[in-house]
């Protein structure tokens, strides 16, 4: 599966535009587009859209790091996260 945006490019800064305007935060708060690709087959998928606000720049992974460990840098730098499922029949 592939998820993207016309927005912005993976490792990109984020653009003022798409930045929380409260907070100390002066972005306009204007949501990103993001899509998505070869999804996999079958009669019914639950998606979970997560963003989590993290108290460094990136976490420090390689390109070969385990989805394990990628999940514990970001879990052990989150300042809150938010998550919002849908289902797609």
């Amino acid at each position: 599966m592939r998820l993207y945006s016309n927005d912005f490019n993976d490792g990109d800064k984020m653009p003022e535009r798409h930045v929380f305007n409260s907070m100390g935060y002066q972005g306009n708060n204007i949501s990103p587009h993001l899509a998505w690709d070869e999804a996999p087959q079958g009669e019914s998928h639950r998606y979970i859209f997560t963003v989590h606000a993290l108290d460094v720049e990136a976490i420090e992974v390689d390109a070969e790091a385990s989805g394990a460990m990628v999940g514990f840098n970001v879990h052990f730098h989150a300042l809150a996260s938010a998550s919002i499922t849908v289902n797609y029949a």
